[in-house]
Order: structure tokens, then C-alpha cells, then sequence
């Protein structure tokens, strides 16, 4: 078997890899989403007008929107799983670390460096797919991660809500933010380290085609 053939992961004899990409996909659209019915509360906490509160999700969003195609380019060099481990340490710290934020700058601060790593890991998920799993495997695959986004933004509503109630905001961040870090060992464990600068699957494609 060539090398190239060895990269690709059979979707059955890989199910632990896609199950951590799905994860960190999922943690993606939880972190989008979570501040929207916390926005209250937090605005209440630490005294500033609702406006300013929404400020907390254009943060997220924008930074998230310049990150995306500069890590995507960079890892094309320094490769996928160090930059999808270091989107996820940005993206759980940070997350942590709004649950002990006592002001709205260090709170914007926060949201900036969980958009950046939210701009690090998800493009980096989906070109990891794109370089380890066959043509015919892709869109299955591609799939399954987009339904774990998904699924997390319908669930991220109500349970911010209910976490908000049972505890407080700040516990809701403290326990998304410690999952996510944890997650990170998971990634470093399971993910098989990348070859910078190689593209498997496009080649294998222009094989097969031949």
C-alpha cells in the first residue's frame, strides 16, 4: 500500500477521528451560540446596556470571519492537527476565562480570542476530511460534521438557559471552557499527525481517474 492509500481513513475503521472532529465542530457552534440567552444576565452582572451586551456576538463573529481563511492558509504549511489542537486550546481557555471576567472589555477581549480560535479549528476540520478521506467518503463525512454544528446551535439556547437558572452564567462559560480544554487531549491523542505540505486525497483522485 503507497503512502498516499495509507493516509485515507476507511469512514468504519476511523470512527474515533470523526467523532473528534464532530466534537470539535459541535464545541464550534456551542461557542457561537451559548452568549445569545446569557446575553441578559451578563449585561445585568457587570452593568452595561443590552447594545453593548450584543457587542459580545459581532466579536465572536467577526474575528472568527478574519482568523478563518488566514489559518486555513497557514496550516496548509504548518499543517492540519496542530492548528486544529491549537483552535480548540483558544477556544476552551477562552471560553473559561469569560467565567471570571468582571468587566465588558475584558469580556470582548475574551469573545475575540474564542472567535480566533473558532477561525483556527473549524476550516482546519474540514481540510483535515478533505486531505484524509477518499472522494467518495467526503461528503458522508462532511455531513455528520456539519449536523454536529447543527445540532449544537439548536441545543445551545436551552441549555444556556437552563445552566444560566440551576447556576450562573459564569458556571455555564467555566464548564464549556474546562470540556473544551479537555477535548484538546483527545484531539492530540486520536488525530494522526498530518505531513505538511501533501495533499493525499486530491492525488489519489487524479491517480484513480487516470
Amino acid at each position: 500500500m503507497s503512502d498516499i492509500e495509507h493516509q485515507l481513513h476507511p469512514v468504519k475503521e476511523k470512527k474515533p477521528i470523526l467523532s473528534i472532529l464532530a466534537l470539535c465542530s459541535f464545541f464550534i457552534g456551542l461557542d457561537s451560540i451559548i452568549t445569545v440567552p446569557l446575553i441578559p444576565l451578563m449585561t445585568e452582572s457587570i452593568h452595561i446596556s443590552m447594545n453593548m451586551g450584543a457587542l459580545l456576538v459581532t466579536a465572536y463573529a467577526f474575528v472568527y470571519m478574519i482568523c478563518a481563511p488566514l489559518f486555513g492558509t497557514i496550516s496548509d504549511q504548518c499543517g492540519r492537527k496542530k492548528m486544529i489542537c491549537s483552535g480548540m486550546l483558544f477556544l476552551g481557555l477562552g471560553t473559561a476565562l469569560l467565567g471570571i471576567g468582571r468587566d465588558f472589555n475584558t469580556l470582548l477581549l475574551l469573545r475575540a480570542i474564542t472567535g480566533m480560535g473558532a477561525g483556527m479549528l473549524q476550516p482546519n476540520v474540514l481540510a483535515y476530511i478533505s486531505d484524509h478521506y477518499s472522494y467518495e467518503q467526503r461528503g458522508r463525512v462532511m455531513g455528520i460534521i456539519m449536523a454536529a454544528m447543527t445540532s449544537s446551535t439548536i441545543l445551545g439556547v436551552p441549555l444556556g438557559s437552563y445552566f444560566a437558572q440551576v447556576s450562573s452564567w459564569r458556571w455555564t462559560y467555566l464548564t464549556i471552557g474546562l470540556l473544551g480544554m479537555a477535548l484538546v487531549l483527545g484531539i492530540y491523542t486520536v488525530i494522526p499527525a498530518d505531513n505538511t505540505g501533501k495533499e493525499p486525497s486530491s492525488r489519489n483522485f487524479s491517480l484513480r481517474r487516470r
